[in-house]
């Protein structure tokens, strides 16, 4: 009996020294990367969003596509933050990926490439020229393995507000749906 209660009380100092932290962790940003990694992350106004939970079950929370429309290719990707209600949106309508190239934000509305940003309040802040605007750039392509990795930043505009977002240190490696 007395070797028990010996056990039982160096058990108790024993996890007592140890410090049980069960709060979530940080978000942080993926490292780039262009293996098709399913990874995508930014900073919205110095805050770190990357996709997490799902919206229904039926909606990833990140997604890529290179649709042939009319004729013509538009690219598309999208991250739902749906723990925290945050979503980001960028199309690239019209458009031959090619790989080492950038391509220009303008108008959300009325251009064919724009991004959107929607915060958790459910207000959209989207591009708009001449002074929210920012770029994308596709560094890696690979049309037959399905892989698209790059890099984004933009400036987003509220009309309502008149309130504008930073969108910074964007990056994304995901497999793309044809």
């Amino acid at each position: 009996m007395k070797n028990i209660i010996i056990i039982v009380s160096l058990s108790l100092l024993l996890l007592s020294c140890i410090k049980l932290d069960f709060s979530p962790p940080e978000d942080v940003l993926p490292p780039y990367s262009e293996t098709g990694a399913n990874t995508f992350g930014c900073t919205v106004d110095g805050k770190v969003f990357v996709p997490k939970g799902r919206w229904y079950t039926f909606v990833q929370t990140l997604g890529c596509s290179y649709d042939l429309v009319a004729g013509k290719r538009t690219f598309s990707l999208s991250a739902q933050d749906a723990i925290n209600h945050h979503s980001l949106y960028i199309i690239l309508d019209s458009t031959v990926l090619k790989q080492d190239s950038t391509y220009r934000f303008s108008n959300y509305y009325t251009s064919s490439n724009s991004a959107r940003y929607r915060n958790d309040s459910n207000v959209m802040y989207y591009t708009k020229l001449p002074y929210y605007t920012g770029e994308i750039a596709i560094k890696h392509f690979d049309p037959k393995k399905y892989i698209v990795s790059g890099t984004f930043w933009f400036d987003a505009y509220d009309s309502v507000s008149s309130k504008v977002v930073k969108i910074r240190d964007g990056r994304f490696d995901v497999t793309v749906n044809y």
